[in-house]
């Protein structure tokens, strides 16, 4: 699926712009509905309309090439089709910000550990991770749509992510099943 919770979209986009980040990385981008939303809310919002005028970097990277939309060649820089399990982070540009945006369930655990640590390493500031609160993970084998990447594999706790990288934890409860999620921030020095 190309989206992801609705409900996360306002206390993260304060997030974001309290953060004032100049480059973002969107891993699973989807839709590209977090490219706009940030593109609005850090350039557009500051009179930037044009985009000859944009400041702020915002890449993409989308592991199943089949969600490609105008959205992405609009508001992204720079947009790579790609497994993030396949990627040689080694030669990947540094960001202000991090985004994987309830993608983390769609790996083994092994891999998600992997990949965050893998981006700690080429974050400047933070990492935020959305994924399901573990009650409402359902797992399924693949995507509606062929797509081998949508299956959810594992569960995450926010203790996982407490314990193993020091995030701070918010917990977002619409009181609607399936739309039940948290946000990981993983921070360095003192964002």
């Amino acid at each position: 699926m190309p989206t992801s919770n609705p409900f996360a979209i306002s206390e993260i986009l304060r997030r974001v712009i309290d953060l004032a980040p100049k480059s973002i990385l969107d891993i699973g981008m989807g839709f590209g509905k977090w490219g706009v939303l940030f593109r609005e809310m850090l350039d557009v919002w500051n009179w930037r309309i044009e985009p000859s005028e944009w400041k702020v970097r915002i890449d993409g990277i989308e592991g199943y090439k089949k969600y490609h939309n105008p959205i992405h060649d609009f508001v992204y820089n720079d947009v790579l089709f790609e497994d993030v399990r396949k990627i040689d982070w080694v030669t990947v540009s540094s960001y202000d910000l991090i985004c994987i945006f309830d993608v983390i369930e769609h790996l083994p655990k092994v891999d998600g550990y992997s990949l965050l640590s893998k981006l700690i390493s080429i974050t400047n500031r933070a990492i935020y991770v959305t994924t399901p609160l573990p009650e409402d993970f359902s797992p399924s084998r693949h995507g509606k749509h062929g797509d081998d990447l949508e299956g959810h594999v594992e569960a995450w706790t926010p203790e996982e992510f407490v314990d193993h990288f020091n995030a701070k934890i918010v917990k977002f409860d619409s009181g609607r099943r399936g739309y039940r999620t948290y946000l990981a921030m993983i921070v360095r020095g003192d964002v």
